[in-house]
């Protein structure tokens, strides 16, 4: 039910985000593309950012997948202020989306659809 990619917009910055889960099991292997990070602007100067990478590992239980990225700016050399961060997404299985859950309570829930549906 995860493994494939989703996409959704970044409700911080607007950008397009893609995460993708790959292999068989309850292990999985996670990329995280974020195409605009504002934790990659140079000396947090709006518009000087770039994408981000995150890659992990993720551990499936029941609806729901969690686990952590290790995240670089793609370009430069800025180091991205929160480095590893936990994750976690729960699958609707109605509605066929997946929903992140932020490690900051004030920040909004993402929904993820499969490219091309949302």
């Amino acid at each position: 039910m995860f493994t494939g990619s989703w996409t959704s917009v970044d409700w911080y910055d607007g950008s397009s985000q893609i995460v993708t889960f790959s292999g068989t099991g309850l292990t999985l292997n996670v990329r995280f593309l974020d195409r605009y990070a504002s934790g990659c602007e140079t000396d947090h100067v709006p518009g000087t950012g770039g994408p981000a990478l995150g890659v992990g590992t993720a551990y499936v239980v029941g609806d729901t997948v969690s686990g952590s990225l290790d995240f670089v700016c793609i370009q430069g050399s800025v180091v991205p202020d929160w480095g590893t961060l936990p994750f976690e997404f729960t699958f609707d299985s109605a509605m066929g989306t997946l929903t992140d859950s932020p490690g900051d309570p004030t920040y909004p829930l993402t929904t993820w659809y499969r490219p091309g549906k949302g």
